[in-house]
């Protein structure tokens, strides 16, 4: 099992999986519809990621907008079934996360999001 959140990209609802070893912040699959442009892009961990970075003007996340977002759009990312792509650590860095045994907390901690 996966933990999933929602994010408002573009005025459009998408299911990203939340993964804390991301060094992007946002990662959404191209073939699910989302706009091309940007650099290429390398993560901090020095991985590349196959895809390009464009800075989307408003997301929303956890019951809060967070401004400038770099999201990835990669045309070969490996995403779960069901879900439109991943939420990494350039963005989870903004919010405080509660985990308990049956669910996930998440609040706007006032961090900026950051690119890889």
């Amino acid at each position: 099992n996966v933990i999933t959140c929602d994010v408002v990209v573009g005025g459009e609802r998408k299911r990203v999986v939340v993964d804390t070893g991301a060094g992007f912040a946002l990662m959404l699959h191209a073939a699910r519809g989302h706009a091309r442009g940007g650099a290429a892009l390398s993560t901090v961990h020095g991985a590349h990621v196959h895809g390009r970075t464009v800075v989307v003007p408003r997301v929303h996340f956890a019951g809060s907008d967070f401004q400038d977002v770099p999201v990835v759009v990669a045309p070969t990312a490996h995403v779960p079934q069901g879900t439109d792509g991943l939420i990494g650590l350039g963005l989870l860095r903004c919010v405080d996360i509660f985990l308990s045994r049956h669910s996930v907390g998440m609040r706007a901690n006032g961090q900026a999001p950051l690119a890889a």
